[in-house]
């Protein structure tokens, strides 16, 4: 019996370490919110919705900018009848959106905004119930180990 308690403090340990990358990068973990914040860190459903996140607000600055415009330039320079000839064409062109493309554009971006912002909420309530329920087996492991010991 006392090799079962062993073996689940063991288990429940990993499990609460096991949700970040490295246990040395999150400093001393004294308190539960110390794991948490660790867990947090360096989660990688948390890293990766950041990541969407800043992508996503990138976007929407993107999205209303106006587009650049083309410029195109030919030259020819040669000799004619022993004349000399340069002849030059630049050629400047501007796209303009008509009927609200650019604000349905930014619209769109914003959503995805929106989106990225809620899918970080839900990864970081995942890790926190992940985080609380392996904290929470790990205290239950811990109470029946301390009544094994007694027994």
């Amino acid at each position: 019996m006392k090799r079962f308690a062993i073996i689940g403090s063991a288990l429940a340990m990993h499990v609460s370490l096991g949700l970040f990358a490295r246990a040395s990068d999150c400093g001393a973990l004294k308190t539960p919110q110390d794991l948490i914040t660790a867990a947090f860190e360096q989660s990688p459903k948390i890293q990766r919705a950041m990541k969407s996140l800043e992508q996503a607000a990138e976007q929407e600055g993107k999205a209303g900018q106006f587009t650049n415009p083309d410029l195109e330039s030919k030259g020819v320079a040669g000799r004619n009848l022993g004349d000399q000839i340069f002849q030059v064409e630049v050629s400047l062109s501007q796209s303009i959106d008509l009927s609200g493309k650019r604000s349905s554009r930014v619209g769109v971006a914003r959503g995805e905004k929106q989106l990225s912002e809620a899918e970080l909420r839900a990864a970081k309530e995942e890790v926190f119930l992940d985080t609380a329920l392996a904290l929470n087996r790990l205290r239950q492991v811990q109470l029946e180990r301390e009544i094994l010991n007694e027994a």
